[in-house]
């Protein structure tokens, strides 16, 4: 069961990435989150008939950390563990790869082009095909910009409650992840500072 806005326990809910609901992962670097995204994007794109979530998968890389080949070879593990011990290598290759055509990678160098994809979300239906229930969001991280917007001017953090606001307009399973406002003071707790606007749209934490 999720636990809202607490560090315990919301794997149940991240590996069933369906409805509305906001899950923040909140950690070190190196601690696993994009692993932990990597894991619940490929258990949506997949085929139900695996056990996936046939959904359709938009991936906001905001830091450019994101591997292809990395999270291929993820996908292709975890069917090649879902589908029977006879499955060939190519079929199973095949349905990575037809799987990958429901992933939606975007690099993003600053927040002005985070909220430019947002808007593009909300605004176009067919850029994610889909009831709420076949849509994903992730946001991987959703503080890569913090510090360079607060050392460049005020306005770029004013734009980032505009990215919060274009968020709460989404219906659909979003996955961010959040590293500490310090790297080694907040190890172990929780402390918010991407403000009231982003605090209010979280479900999960």
């Amino acid at each position: 069961m999720c636990v809202p806005q607490t560090s315990a326990s919301w794997h149940a809910c991240a590996l069933t990435p369906v409805g509305v609901q906001q899950v923040e992962l909140y950690g070190q670097a190196f601690t696993g989150k994009t692993a932990t995204l990597m894991h619940v994007a490929i258990n949506a794109i997949l085929p139900r008939s695996i056990g996936g979530n046939g959904m359709t998968v938009t991936w906001a890389d905001c830091d450019g950390r994101f591997s292809l080949p990395r999270f291929q070879e993820m996908a292709l593990a975890r069917v090649r563990q879902a589908m029977p011990p006879n499955t060939s290598p190519d079929d199973a290759r095949a349905m990575v790869v037809t799987a990958l055509r429901s992933l939606r990678l975007y690099s993003l160098p600053t927040t002005r082009h985070l909220l430019e994809l947002l808007q593009r979300i909300n605004e176009n239906e067919t850029l994610l095909p889909g009831g709420i229930n076949k849509q994903m969001l992730v946001i991987d991280p959703i503080s890569a910009f913090y510090w360079i917007d607060a050392m460049e001017n005020s306005d770029e953090l004013r734009i980032f409650k505009h990215v919060c606001q274009q968020i709460a307009r989404l219906d659909m399973a979003i996955f961010v992840a959040k590293a500490p406002l310090y790297a080694r003071r907040e190890a172990a707790s929780h402390r918010e500072y991407l403000g009231e606007s982003w605090t209010r749209l979280v479900k999960y934490r």
